[in-house]
C-alpha cells in the first residue's frame, strides 16, 4: 500500500462518529448506526437494550438480585473473560470482586 493510501485510510477512520458508553460520558470508538457525517442525528442518546431499567441496581449486591437469562442479557464479574462482540440489544451487568454491581450498559 502506498503512503498516500495509508494516510487516507487513517484520516477516514479519524472522522467516524463515536457514541457514549452507558451514559458515563466515556466515548468509545464505535460508529453510531445510521449517523451521517456532521452528526446531529441524536442516535447516540438512544439505547437499544434494557440497561436503563437495571442502572438503579449499581452499588447493590449482585447476589440479592434476580436477572433474566438468555442471549440478550449477561451478568459477569469485572475480571471474568467475556466476548468483546458488540450486540446493541444486549444488557450487560458488571460486578466487582465484592460482588457489588458497578456498571450496567448496552453492548
Amino acid at each position: 500500500m502506498t503512503r498516500l493510501a495509508c494516510l487516507l485510510m487513517l484520516l477516514g477512520a479519524a472522522c467516524a462518529p463515536v457514541t457514549p458508553d452507558d451514559r458515563t460520558g466515556v466515548e468509545i470508538d464505535r460508529p453510531v448506526p445510521g449517523a451521517s457525517e456532521g452528526g446531529g442525528s441524536g442516535l447516540a442518546d438512544v439505547e437499544l437494550c434494557d440497561a436503563s431499567q437495571y442502572r438503579p441496581l449499581v452499588g447493590q449486591s449482585v447476589d440479592a438480585t434476580r436477572f433474566p437469562t438468555g442471549p440478550v442479557f449477561r451478568v459477569f464479574g469485572v475480571n471474568d473473560i467475556v466476548t468483546q462482540d458488540y450486540v446493541p440489544h444486549r444488557t450487560n451487568v458488571v460486578y466487582d470482586a465484592s460482588r457489588v454491581i458497578t456498571r450496567v450498559y448496552c453492548g
